[in-house]
């Protein structure tokens, strides 16, 4: 019941409904369950290795306007450990970008939804999330903060004043990186103005 209350507060708040959240993790999947809302991202249930997600980032439209193909192998060796356990379906869009479908049981089911939720995607409302895992470094900062999104929160556990699209997760002071997406979506309300963020314009 509180639960309900605070999305449907939530949604009050919001100028539209309609935003697309790009994200790098599980963070811009948790927006769209708070609130009650149809996802407007492809970007569910997934994860991706940084140094993919700016690559990506610098052509969004061309990478997301082409097919999703599969891979039997990572390149990144953390992503092979991890799958030798709980193997999940590895994408790869044009030909040198990974998704990682950490919540999918099967190839089909994730090209099938990500496919689906392509249609869905508002061009004019984006939100562009990161934090700072899975690859991250200072260098992959640097040309995150000049991608030209009006939009964009990349969250960690340490303070880069310099970098005016970055929210220092406090809580993370002493640890290498912040938490998982979901974890990290309910810690980050204690220093980022979620609602704010996505009424701004873009």
């Amino acid at each position: 019941m509180i639960k309900k209350l605070i999305a449907l507060i939530m949604r009050k708040r919001l100028k539209s409904l309609d935003f697309t959240v790009i994200s790098s993790n599980c963070w811009g999947a948790e927006i769209y369950r708070e609130l009650g809302i149809e996802y407007r991202t492809p970007f569910v249930g997934t994860y991706m290795f940084i140094p993919c997600y700016i690559k990506m980032l610098k052509q969004l439209k061309e990478y997301l306007s082409g097919p999703v193909s599969f891979i039997s192998v990572s390149k990144y060796r953390e992503a092979n450990i991890v799958r030798a356990s709980n193997p999940y379906p590895v994408g790869l869009l044009g030909n040198d970008v990974e998704i990682h479908f950490m919540h999918y049981k099967t190839e089909v089911e994730a090209e099938e939804k990500w496919k689906r939720r392509i249609t869905r995607i508002n061009w004019q409302k984006l939100f562009i999330q990161m934090s700072d895992r899975d690859g991250f470094t200072l260098e992959l900062l640097e040309e995150f903060q000049k991608l030209d999104f009006k939009n964009k929160v990349c969250f960690t556990s340490k303070p880069y004043p310099m970098f005016n699209s970055v929210v220092w997760i406090k809580q993370c002071q002493g640890k290498p990186y912040v938490m998982d997406g979901m974890s990290l979506y309910k810690a980050c309300k204690k220093y980022f103005n979620l609602i704010s963020w996505l009424n701004s314009k873009a």
